[in-house]
């Protein structure tokens, strides 16, 4: 029987579309440069980092300031001050979340993201409601840690005295499962596949 619910954040609880999350502030510029804009703000090698907590949004900001044209450089910096606050949450999650706290089960999050984002996401209605939920929350920046290192699963099933064999894991991605699987926390992959999510959760309650 499963206890504990372990969620990811970007694209299981919310839909992290990088165009869709730039569209509001790049809505003049032209596909190619857009394109280009988008690339260069989202790139892999700043948001590593502001997940590991070692930059922040306003450095990443002072850091693309030679890549991108004068013109553009509010824009990019607006999306990296704004990037969560209109983020899409999944509602056939929220209601599943819902449905499980009133089965009197532990939700917690578990997510690689900005200190940025952990220490403002509370002025965001959306999300602050969403958060409401959760018994327990983790976020790498805030302790320095990152999946798929295991130290960061060790982190939150120690500060929460969570039982792996009674929890599961729900990610997006395989290498975050593969760290779950070896401390003995049930997984589930998720792939916009919520009917074959819920159904597992069903079996198991």
């Amino acid at each position: 029987m499963l206890d504990n619910f372990i969620f990811d954040f970007g694209n299981v609880l919310v839909r992290f579309d990088e165009e869709n999350i730039a569209k509001p502030y790049l809505s003049l510029v032209q596909d190619e440069t857009k394109a280009e804009l988008i690339k260069t703000v989202f790139d892999r090698k700043y948001w590593d980092r502001l997940d590991d907590g070692s930059l922040t949004e306003t450095d990443v900001c002072a850091l693309i300031k030679s890549q991108v044209p004068n013109t553009y450089y509010s824009s990019c910096c607006d999306i990296l001050e704004n990037w969560y606050k209109d983020l899409p949450i999944d509602n056939n999650m929220l209601n599943l979340i819902k449905y499980l706290k009133s089965k009197n089960k532990k939700i917690y999050l578990l997510s690689n993201i900005s200190l940025e984002f952990a220490e403002n996401y509370s002025k965001v209605k959306a999300l602050n409601e969403l958060f409401s939920y959760f018994d327990g929350l983790v976020f790498s920046a805030s302790c320095r840690l990152v999946k798929p290192n295991k130290e960061i699963f060790l982190l939150l099933l120690e500060k929460y005295k969570i039982q792996p064999q009674n929890s599961i894991f729900i990610d997006d991605r395989l290498a975050n499962i593969n760290t779950a699987k070896s401390l003995d926390i049930n997984t589930f992959l998720y792939q916009k596949n919520f009917d074959e999510l819920n159904k597992t959760i069903m079996e198991n309650l």
